[in-house]
């Protein structure tokens, strides 16, 4: 018998008992509940002139949506931005902590800082706590040597990648891009939430299916 001290341990295996009290809601008019989408998907890719960052607005906590503006595009730089996925908190102050020591440097040396600055400062900080930190970024910017764009994982890995994402649908969001996406050029893009030659404008969107806007890279 379990008791405070002799507390009754858990059956291995999958758990079935709501399965009677969902059936018993059916019956009486209840619609059954649906499962709830989670996680974060964030992407970016290179074209011609510049780059494009895209990212959900939606915070979970585990079940539970906590929040459904929550900006994933940080601000590092004027001439990047970098978009999280992972615990939000360590998102927010991984690039709040680079982005001061970016301003620093600029103000040091009076020059743009490149964007490989700015993804070695990131990677040695998530490789100096082994994955502690739970912070998975893509990193999108300009530089006089062009656009860039890096996947930085949170054990500190990095990869420079012509396109990026990360999150839950990275899978998914890989294949749509490997098989629908092209770099051109277009000189009409400033209006899509683009990057210009020289800085970049963050797009976010609270539709789910916010990723059908990659789609002007067709």
């Amino acid at each position: 018998m379990a008791s405070v001290l002799a507390p009754e341990i858990p059956a291995p295996g999958f758990s079935f008992e709501n399965f009677q009290r969902n059936a018993f809601l059916e019956q009486k008019g209840f619609p059954a509940p649906k499962a709830t989408k989670t996680g974060t998907t964030i992407v970016g890719i290179i074209y011609a002139d510049g780059v494009i960052l895209g990212a959900d607005t939606r915070a979970t906590e585990n079940t539970i949506v906590s929040d459904k503006n929550c900006e994933k595009i940080h601000y590092l730089a004027g001439n990047m931005y970098c978009c999280g996925a992972g615990t939000a908190a360590d998102t927010e102050m991984t690039t709040a902590t680079v982005a001061s020591q970016l301003e620093l440097q600029r103000l040091h040396t009076g020059r743009t800082v490149p964007v490989s600055t700015a993804a070695t400062l990131l990677k040695r900080m998530l490789f100096r706590y082994q994955g502690h930190i739970g912070a998975a970024l893509v990193l999108g910017g300009v530089d006089r040597t062009g656009p860039h764009i890096y996947c930085i994982y949170p054990h500190g890995s990095v990869d420079k990648l012509p396109y990026a994402t990360m999150g839950q649908e990275a899978r998914f969001i890989q294949i749509c891009s490997r098989d629908h996406c092209r770099v051109e050029t277009a000189s009409d893009s400033t209006d899509r939430g683009v990057c210009s030659s020289s800085r970049v404008q963050p797009m976010e969107c609270s539709n789910p299916s916010f990723l059908s806007n990659i789609a002007l890279l067709k």
